[in-house]
Parts: C-alpha cells; sequence; structure tokens
C-alpha cells in the first residue's frame, strides 16, 4: 500500500468516527423529543378533562339556578292569580250586596205603599159602607200582597245577611293572605319585580373614592340583588353600622355605595349585611 492510500484510509477512519458521533447525536435528540411529545399529550389529555369536568359542573349549577328562579317565578304568580281571584269574587259579592240592597229598598217602598193603601181604604170603608163588602175583599187582597212582600223582603234578608258575612270571610282571608306576605317580606302593593330579596352576606372589602366611600359585598345578582336596592350595615351583636344603596352587581358580589344619613360607625370587612334588620 503506497502513501496516498494510507492517507485515505486515514481519512475514511476518522469519517466513520465523525458520522458515528453525529449518530449518536441524532439518536439522542430524537429521543428526547418523543418523551417531550408524549409529556406535552398527557398535559393536554388532562387538561381536556379537566376543562369537561368544569364545563359539566357550570352546567348543573346553571340548570340548578334555572330551576329555581322557574320556582320562585311560578310561586309568585300563583300568588297573584290567588290574589286576583279574590279581588274579583269580593268585587262579584259587592256587586250582589248592592243589587239586593236595591231590592230591599224597592221591598220597603212597596210595602210602605201598601200600608198607605191600607190606610186609605180603611177610611173609605168608615166614609163607604155601601161598599164595605168590596173594600174587605181589596183589603184581604192587599194583606196577601202585604204577607208576600213580607217573606219576600225576610228571604231578602236571609239572603243579605249570608252575603254579608261571606264578604267578611273574604275580607278575613285576603287581610290574612296580606299579613303572610308582609310577615315574609313581601309588600302586596308593589309590582313582582321591586320587591327586594331576603338576604345577607358579608363586607368583603372597603374603599373611597371622591369622597364617597364604597364597599364589596359577599352577595350578588345570583342572590337577588338589583342596582338601586339597599341593604343594612351591622356588627355581630347588634350594632347598627349605617345603610349601603347598591351601584353594581356580579353573580357572586356587589359593589354599593355608603349613605352618610344613615351612617352610624365606620364600616369594616366581615361587618354584616342583611335586607332586613331582623335576621340573627
Amino acid at each position: 500500500m503506497n502513501f496516498i492510500g494510507k492517507i485515505l484510509v486515514v481519512v475514511i477512519f476518522v469519517l466513520s468516527i465523525l458520522f458515528m458521533f453525529v449518530g449518536i447525536q441524532v439518536y439522542a435528540t430524537h429521543r428526547n423529543w418523543e418523551e417531550i411529545a408524549k409529556k406535552r399529550e398527557s398535559e393536554l389529555t388532562q387538561s381536556r378533562s379537566d376543562l369537561e369536568n368544569k364545563i359539566a359542573s357550570y352546567n348543573r349549577l346553571d340548570a340548578e339556578l334555572q330551576g329555581e328562579i322557574e320556582a320562585r317565578s311560578q310561586q309568585i304568580r300563583k300568588l297573584e292569580s290567588e290574589r286576583e281571584l279574590l279581588e274579583s269574587r269580593n268585587a262579584t259579592i259587592q256587586q250582589a250586596l248592592d243589587q239586593r240592597n236595591q231590592e230591599n229598598r224597592e221591598a220597603i217602598a212597596a210595602l210602605d205603599a201598601t200600608q198607605k193603601n191600607n190606610a186609605r181604604l180603611v177610611d173609605e170603608v168608615d166614609g163607604l159602607r155601601g161598599e164595605i163588602r168590596q173594600t174587605q175583599t181589596n183589603r184581604d187582597e192587599l194583606f196577601v200582597k202585604t204577607l208576600d212582600a213580607t217573606e219576600e223582603l225576610h228571604a231578602v234578608r236571609n239572603d243579605l245577611e249570608l252575603a254579608t258575612e261571606r264578604s267578611r270571610d273574604l275580607l278575613t282571608d285576603t287581610a290574612r293572605m296580606t299579613t303572610v306576605m308582609k310577615n315574609n317580606g313581601l309588600d302586596p302593593a308593589l309590582p313582582v319585580d321591586a320587591t327586594k330579596p331576603r338576604v345577607d352576606g358579608f363586607v368583603s372589602a372597603t374603599g373611597k373614592r371622591s369622597g364617597e366611600q364604597f364597599v364589596e359585598l359577599t352577595i350578588g345578582s345570583d342572590d337577588g340583588l338589583r342596582a338601586g336596592h339597599t341593604v343594612e350595615v351591622f356588627r355581630e351583636g347588634g350594632k347598627y353600622l349605617g345603610r349601603v344603596e347598591i351601584t353594581k352587581t356580579y353573580p357572586d358580589r356587589a359593589v354599593g355605595k355608603v349613605d352618610k344619613r344613615y351612617q352610624q360607625g365606620p364600616i369594616q370587612e366581615n361587618d354584616r349585611v342583611a335586607t332586613r334588620l331582623d335576621l340573627s
């Protein structure tokens, strides 16, 4: 083997070592990327599972909320229907009562006319003895009519007493239902949408802006609060602190402005708030 051949052998050996090193590096890099890809795919699968669980939980909570809203709306509509039915019945009873009173007045007027006619007939009997038999006949007929009118008057009075008693019962039922609504914090004179919910919570944060004190509450639109509602603030132990007017609501919280006219002390975090002061 000449010198050139030896050089070529050496070059081939060096190149073989170089290609072997490059192959080892390529293989190691391929294995690292495969492991990273498998790890990312596992993380993606777990993230998708977590997302599906959160979506299912959200849908369940939303369905429960819609069901509760529908149940409360049905209860309000039922109470409103009962109130309208009672008012309609009361108007019908009042109309029947007015009609009975009119019939009673007419019967009394007829009775007075009959009595006057009887008196006139008695005077005519004293002056016209020749017509006494006819007069007696007329008087008997008028007496029968008087009895009929009296019986009819008694019947009308009985109907009037029954109608009056029924009217009193209806008024009592209406007053009882009104008392029940007021005891549950509902004003019968207000529209349904204007009814303020009966809820309570806590002050989660306080702050000032443009000289006004604002507070953040732990109750929000999911609890029935709306902008314009007011809540009372008090501390554990029953100390009254003031009133807050709701300015903005979120599903689970609300922001309100402290009404300085009612403020009785500094409002701090963890103070209680309620739409009614009788909450324990």
